[in-house]
């Protein structure tokens, strides 16, 4: 694992202290955000920049706006400190 990886572990770490880590797929190569499965349940959005901060903001408004009003599963989001943006894969459920 490079320093960047441990770098994000550690960041869950801090944001989901409880979070058992069983498993974590990354990919720093999007333009906006640096992403991270972990467990095969959880993404885990960070944004890059002002920018994607900005957007990731707008989608989390979106998604929330959405849940309720649609008939597809929506993720349940929660956004914190340092731009991040958590996701259930699958669908709607309650975040541990």
């Amino acid at each position: 694992m490079s320093d960047r990886d441990s770098a994000l572990t550690e960041r869950i770490h801090q944001l989901k202290p409880d979070l058992q880590i069983r498993s974590i797929e990354l990919n720093t190569e999007g333009l906006l955000n640096e992403v991270l499965i972990v467990n095969r349940e959880l993404v885990f959005r960070f944004a890059k920049d002002e920018r994607a901060k900005a957007a990731l903001e707008s989608e989390a408004k979106l998604l929330q706006f959405l849940d309720g009003r649609v008939s597809l599963l929506i993720p349940r989001v929660e956004t914190g400190e340092r731009f991040w943006f958590l996701a259930h894969i699958g669908g709607a459920r309650d975040i541990e």
